[in-house]
């Protein structure tokens, strides 16, 4: 798709096709990742020399971008923003931005679901989620087309399955292309943002336990739970930002504002469901329990939340700043390294 073109309601299916659905539906492979996983670039992105494409976090708050470049084999953070009202074509203008893109999907415009399906040949797995995830919506079959649908197989006879309205990713994507950016996939940002966590933390591939992401943006936050590099859950929190000024103290302790504080548990009982929700997938005494947060996003800069989680889970509790970019910038970072092998990070 050419930048100044952008795609019409009459193309739209198609372009949708091409970027959520794999191009080998019979790959043998248990842990097979598409486009809309943060999976391996196309090979138009081996044409950057100096920059990948742009990661571009369009939410209802405001818009988020950020370049990364390659340097002596190693990714660096480049230059981005924060999120910040008014139409995208103007924030593309303004700073410049050219070429292609990677545009991110958040949690409200996303439905997730672990499914469980029996054994079966790998050629059958793509109509078997398709059914399963239409019974799991809660839908007719028949409307699934309505659906861009994208899954990865995870353990114990699981898959996780993503489902995102066509008319959403169109609209995103005509959004950029208006812009006079290509599109070269749309992605979940919370998927992305995990990925990120996982290739630049070494930690997670072989760290006990479940590890809990919590981003939390301005307008809203959402939790990601995975288990190694498996992402076992994602949903929206009542958390954001603006929340979170003058609610905590530095040392973690609640500041006495009663509006506050009812936010505040409630976001201690949505991770607590979460990490019980996620352990239940694993019935037996291996089951995980909680391991570690990660907390990303323009509420991480809150100096309190982390000394507020750690004094609540007794975990450890981090800041994932991707690239030394700022937690701000952590969902657009992400993005931008769609693709990026651990390696170069």
């Amino acid at each position: 798709m050419a930048p100044e073109k952008s795609p019409d309601t009459a193309g739209g299916q198609n372009v949708v096709k091409d970027i959520f659905e794999r191009k080998n539906p019979d790959e043998v492979s248990s842990k097979k990742i598409s486009s809309l996983f943060g999976g391996s670039a196309p090979a138009k992105e081996k044409a950057f020399d100096k920059y990948l494409p742009i990661g571009l976090d369009i939410r209802p708050s405001g818009t988020a971008f950020a370049r990364v470049g390659m340097s002596g084999g190693r990714v660096v953070f480049a230059g981005g923003s924060t999120e910040t009202k008014g139409a995208l074509r103007q924030l593309i203008s303004e700073n410049e931005l050219k070429g292609d893109a990677v545009i991110g999907l958040s949690v409200k415009d996303i439905q997730f679901r672990v499914l469980t399906l029996p054994p079966m040949p790998p050629s059958e797995l793509d109509g078997a989620v398709i059914w399963a995830a239409a019974e799991a919506l809660g839908m007719d079959a028949r409307r699934i087309q309505e659906f861009s649908i994208d899954y990865e197989v995870l353990s114990e006879g699981k898959v996780l399955v993503a489902a995102a309205y066509k008319e959403t990713v169109i609209e995103k994507m005509k959004q950029a292309a208006d812009a006079g950016l290509n599109v070269l996939a749309v992605e979940p940002s919370p998927l992305s943002l995990y990925a990120a966590l996982c290739s630049m933390s070494s930690r997670t591939g072989d760290a006990p336990g479940l590890t809990l992401l919590l981003n939390i943006g301005y307008g809203s936050g959402d939790i990601t739970i995975g288990l190694g590099r498996d992402v076992w859950a994602v949903q929206d929190v009542a958390v954001s930002e603006e929340m979170l000024r003058g609610a905590l103290n530095d040392d973690g302790s609640v500041a006495p504002k009663p509006s506050v504080s009812s936010a505040l548990e409630s976001l201690i009982i949505d991770i607590e469901h979460s990490f019980k929700t996620v352990s239940n997938l694993f019935p037996g005494p291996d089951s995980p329990a909680p391991g570690r947060i990660a907390v990303s996003g323009p509420g991480a800069s809150n100096r309190g939340i982390g000394p507020f989680l750690k004094r609540t889970f007794n975990i450890p509790v981090e800041t994932f700043d991707p690239l030394g970019a700022g937690p701000k910038l952590a969902s657009a970072v992400a993005l931008a390294m769609r693709g990026v092998k651990d390696e170069t990070v």
